[in-house]
């Protein structure tokens, strides 16, 4: 192996192993666990806008609000805190925020603390995202978990979930 061969896998695993530090534990590898996967619809309320930004062609806006869902094995209540940013020119909506809550999933209880991110359209309002369990407490404090997302004005909301307990 020559040296520069071994200063790109060095300088690889260094930047891998630099990664996982700073990943949430809910995203980091798992041991074996029973993978389960559920959907289903939520209520959607649009959020209160907080705050406005403009930055050129840039508009950003930061919302929050709260909602709810009880359909099959998982059912909560939570709040999120979202920031969305829309290029004017493009008309393109991004969205990214958190949402924090109780929750209940098969019969076990706590608050858990979710990131999510996708885009909306601008003239429906329709979104399409994903979401990922950052971390649990409680009964959750061991859940994992990654799904969908979607809502279409005014009422249709939807998501799923992809979730194990280790």
């Amino acid at each position: 192996m020559g040296r520069n061969s071994v200063q790109t896998l060095l300088v690889t695993s260094l930047l891998m192993i630099a990664l996982l530090a700073f990943l949430p534990s809910g995203v980091q590898a798992v041991g074996p666990c029973r993978l389960t996967e559920v959907s289903g619809t939520w209520d959607f309320q649009f959020p209160d806008i907080e705050e406005v930004r403009i930055v050129g062609k840039n508009v950003f806006i930061h919302a929050y609000g709260g909602g709810g869902y009880n359909y099959g094995p998982v059912a909560g209540i939570w709040i999120h805190d979202e920031w969305a940013h829309l290029n004017v020119v493009t008309g393109k909506i991004r969205i990214v925020g958190t949402w924090d809550g109780e929750n209940t999933i098969e019969g076990e209880t706590g608050n858990l603390h979710v990131l999510y991110w996708g885009r909306a359209d601008e003239s429906t309002g329709e979104f399409q995202g994903k979401w990922v369990i950052l971390s649990g407490t409680d009964d959750l404090e061991n859940l994992h978990g990654t799904g969908t997302v979607w809502f279409n004005p005014p009422a249709d909301a939807g998501y799923t979930l992809k979730y194990c307990f280790t």
